[in-house]
């Protein structure tokens, strides 16, 4: 007997659900919200706050309002919450320095499986563990990101939580409100599986109300200019194709980063996304430049977009010798718009996600020694972007000049 194809799917969704729902209680009670509750020792708080372990025992017996370290109830020290380093931070005055404008990055490539998602995850957990506040937009239906960060996992996300409802034109931007997540300093604007259907709402919409000045490349900007007052870091995950709400991230991002696998198919799909990225955004800069009364031949400095950093990021490397010939290729195409950095590939970082939880989530302790290589490797690689491509942003003179490799 043949099924037709539309119900044999709805039977395999159905499914699906049943199976994800068990796992989500039975990693997580419905009543229960998850939290980032590593505790950090005082050789890991000491790194990131910049101090020694011994003046961190010195502040915690002598300075007044200093956290107490956590301990068992035999008296055993446990150590200290990202939330208490956030509280030295504060106490000391060691919040990083930055600008009043937030940095928007979006994390973009139009082939699957090349590391977005886990880019993001990532940077936006190392920016938070330095005291950055960051807000995280997520806008891939299929929510991997809001899988990740959501405090309860078991709830659905609701659709006027998205983006949705503005694109839609149905409430505007300032109602648009993100979410806390389960990680200190980190929020939210949560995606789900009907945002796909601003693939279709936009392009309809752009030629419904152009004459009002409606520009479906921005609609994102618009959002932002509302929400991000009070972060300093705008991380933005995107699909994989280069649809409208990718568009919207490239727009509206003050820099990129584009994760590739040193293999070769990705390093063709690489190339193939960077020539349509060009043919779109010059046919964006026309249509913008027409909304504003010149010509195709005559745009502006001014309405043409510009990154001010555009950082290729090589992911999933392995180490074989194909994969160090592909880095070669890449490194000699891209030049020093590449990462010094590469991002390994790890069974820490493919296990974690299976689990819900991250890397960085995990007590590190000495005996294991493949997840302290791990969140090294993780660490050099993010800081990397903060310090060489989100920093300079906000203070160009504390590096040099970006090289002009093309």
């Amino acid at each position: 007997m043949i099924i037709p194809s539309a119900d044999l799917f709805a039977s395999f969704d159905e499914v699906t659900q049943e199976l994800l729902d068990k796992l989500g209680h039975a990693l997580l009670k419905p009543d229960k919200k998850r939290k980032h509750d590593k505790t950090y020792s005082n050789v890991e708080a000491g790194k990131l706050l910049g101090i020694s372990e011994s003046y961190i025992r010195r502040l915690e017996r002598e300075k007044e309002g200093f956290p107490k370290v956590r301990r068992t109830p035999n008296g055993k020290r446990l150590g200290w919450t990202l939330e208490d380093i956030h509280k030295m931070r504060d106490i000391l005055g060691y919040n990083p320095s930055r600008a009043d404008t937030p940095v928007r990055v979006a994390c973009a490539n139009f082939k699957g499986g090349c590391g977005k998602t886990t880019t993001v995850i990532y940077l936006a957990q190392r920016a938070a563990q330095h005291g950055y506040r960051v807000l995280l937009v997520d806008l891939d239906p299929q929510a991997s990101l809001t899988s990740t960060f959501v405090s309860e996992p078991n709830s659905p996300i609701p659709q006027n939580a998205t983006l949705l409802p503005y694109l839609e034109g149905e409430c505007a931007a300032e109602d648009i409100q993100p979410m806390p997540s389960y990680w200190p300093r980190i929020d939210l604007l949560p995606a789900n599986l009907e945002l796909h259907g601003a693939e279709y709402i936009l392009p309809l919409r752009q030629r419904e109300e152009q004459d009002k000045g409606y520009r479906l490349w921005a609609l994102l900007d618009n959002v932002l200019a509302e929400v991000e007052s009070g972060y300093d870091i705008v991380l933005i995950d995107t699909p994989p194709s280069l649809s409208y709400l990718t568009l919207n991230a490239v727009w509206t991002a003050h820099g990129m980063v584009i994760p590739t696998p040193a293999e070769m198919l990705d390093y063709i799909s690489t190339s193939l996304y960077f020539r349509m990225l060009s043919e779109t955004l010059f046919e964006l800069e026309r249509a913008n430049a027409r909304m504003e009364g010149y010509s195709d031949e005559d745009i502006p400095e001014n309405l043409r977009k510009s990154h001010a950093f555009v950082r290729i990021l090589i992911t999933k490397f392995t180490g074989t010798s194909s994969a160090k010939e592909i880095e070669t290729w890449i490194r000699m195409t891209y030049r020093d718009y590449v990462n010094t950095n590469v991002m390994l590939r790890t069974a820490q970082i493919e296990s974690s996600s299976g689990e819900l939880l991250t890397a960085y989530d995990r007590t590190l302790r000495k005996s294991d020694k493949t997840l302290m290589r791990a969140v090294e490797n993780i660490n050099s690689v993010m800081d990397e972007i903060i310090e060489r491509a989100i920093r300079p942003v906000w203070f160009p003179e504390e590096t040099e000049k970006q090289v002009e490799a093309l």
